[in-house]
């Protein structure tokens, strides 16, 4: 009995001696006069704080998250809209702009093949892709000399 008190007295006083450290893939800051927030991806432990007004719960408990990068366009002049998103057996491609005959549109898959490639030709347009598996592709734009427009994340369902 001694013993397995004289145990649990060590590792109580080892675990408290240990700090913490974070080895992480990214993470960042930010601070104000009434908060301060931080923020790591790549941590392996959750925890909840709960305060009067705010609860904070840290790490992976996300069952579903998406990361979008968002590029801004090259030209002023185009509008581009991409539905229905989710899709099924089609996109619906709407231009609107001065440009919009000289746009090329790539749909790429996440390997970085360009599983479909079609120039717009008018201010609508549709795009088959009953043939593709479920999946998460990207539909990239670019003008008549290559350069970025914009890009989509498209769901087929």
């Amino acid at each position: 009995m001694k013993r397995l008190l004289f145990l649990m007295v060590i590792v109580k006083i080892s675990l408290s001696a240990i700090s913490q450290e974070i080895i992480t893939s990214s993470g960042d800051s930010y601070s104000n006069d009434e908060i301060i927030l931080s923020w790591t991806i790549g941590e392996c432990v959750t925890e909840t704080f709960t305060g009067s007004e705010n609860t904070i719960t840290q790490g992976f408990q996300q069952s579903n998250y998406s990361i979008v990068t968002l590029f801004k366009s090259q030209s002023t002049n185009v509008g581009l809209n991409v539905f229905p998103v989710p899709a099924t057996n089609y996109l619906e491609i709407k231009i609107t702009g001065e440009n919009a005959p000289g746009i090329g549109l790539s749909l790429i898959d996440i390997y970085g093949n360009i599983l479909i490639f079609q120039d717009i030709i008018s201010d609508g347009m549709i795009i088959n892709i009953e043939s593709l598996s479920s999946g998460v592709y990207i539909l990239k734009a670019v003008d008549k000399n290559g350069k970025f427009l914009k890009s989509f994340r498209i769901v087929k369902n």
